[in-house]
């Protein structure tokens, strides 16, 4: 796997010896050295380290306050955190949206089901002409927050002012909705108080339905899971000329993966990629559109990405325009957590 290695400088006086980069020997206090002989037999004797010439040539039995330079529990701890290590790639973000045009919810964990994650896009808008609509149309939708409990199918809306409108979920009227023209996805309006209350903070009437089946709000019919590494967040923060990282809630992709190149992600499509439990495969490039310019906290337009994404990702093979980060299906449904390892076959 592709990975980063970082090593530890060397730090003159800290006790800690260098045997090559990234190689320390510890020095085991005596007393230490006692206890691990009388307690653990002479077999475990035998691998402790013993004090040796320290890195700058000359060997340092004792500090100049008379001390043996033991490391301290500070220096012991900074070793840990900073001693050689490979930095494969893992889950960087999981992020979901329970209702598809609201702002961007994150987890720790989540279950890729066949249809991909239960609570992402359960639920969708459209206008008074059955339209679907979104950020895309109306940006301060990014502003309000959705918390979506299936179990016992109860509906949270959290406003920017604090408010909230909450219940359980009874549902209405049958719907069908064209996504994007492709596809229809079914439906049923909601019945209770969300939608009014959204309409009356985007100023326009909106009605909130719930997809049948579980997965159909997605974009793509088989796009059940989407990728998009954080290293592809960094070319695109240089491209822009932006100092500032790029956040992820523009792209509203569901799992976000370090420890990989720029756009690593684009050579995993037809190739299965196991990322914590579940086993993907990446199936196309994620065409952008105009929703990403947008900030995810305010809902304004402040970053010119189909124009940056246009310049330097012009002449890259894709299966759609602007591609940033991959979609994929289920090859095996399973648990994802943060932290969790992501690696292609």
């Amino acid at each position: 796997m592709p990975g980063q290695t970082r090593t530890c400088p060397e730090t003159p006086g800290s006790g800690l010896d260098l045997l090559g980069p990234g190689l320390f020997v510890v020095p085991v206090p005596p007393a230490a050295q006692a206890f691990r002989r009388s307690d653990r037999g002479p077999e475990r004797d035998q691998r402790v380290a013993r004090p040796v010439a320290s890195h700058r040539g000359a060997p340092q039995p004792h500090s100049r306050h008379g001390r043996p330079p033991w490391p301290t529990l500070r220096w012991l701890n900074c070793t840990r955190a900073c001693k050689t290590q490979t930095v494969t790639a893992h889950v960087a973000w999981i992020h979901v949206a329970p209702v598809k045009g609201l702002a961007i919810v994150e987890r720790d964990e989540v279950f890729v089901e066949p249809f991909g994650v239960r609570e992402n896009r359960r639920f969708h808008l459209i206008g008074e002409e059955g339209r679907l609509l979104n950020a895309k149309q109306l940006g301060p939708l990014v502003r309000v927050a959705a918390e979506w409990d299936e179990d016992i199918r109860r509906l949270t809306l959290v406003f920017p002012d604090g408010s909230r409108t909450a219940g359980v979920v009874e549902l209405g009227e049958a719907v069908s909705t064209n996504f994007y023209g492709q596809r229809n996805v079914e439906g049923r309006i909601v019945d209770g108080p969300w939608s009014d209350a959204l309409s009356e903070f985007v100023g326009s009437p909106l009605r909130l339905v719930q997809a049948v089946e579980p997965g159909a709000g997605n974009d793509r019919g088989r796009g059940a899971v989407s990728l998009l590494s954080t290293a592809s967040l960094d070319a695109l923060r240089d491209a822009a000329g932006e100092t500032d990282p790029v956040d992820a809630r523009r792209f509203r992709m569901l799992f976000g993966i370090a420890g990989v190149a720029a756009h690593e992600e684009d050579s995993w499509l037809d190739r299965t990629v196991r990322i914590g439990g579940a086993t993907i495969r990446p199936c196309g490039n994620v065409g952008r559109c105009i929703v990403t310019s947008r900030d995810p906290d305010t809902g304004m337009r402040n970053l010119p990405t189909l124009d940056v994404l246009a310049e330097y990702r012009s002449d890259v093979e894709t299966t759609e325009p602007l591609p940033f980060g991959v979609w994929g299906e289920v090859v095996r449904p399973g648990p994802v957590g943060l932290g969790d390892g992501v690696e292609p076959d």
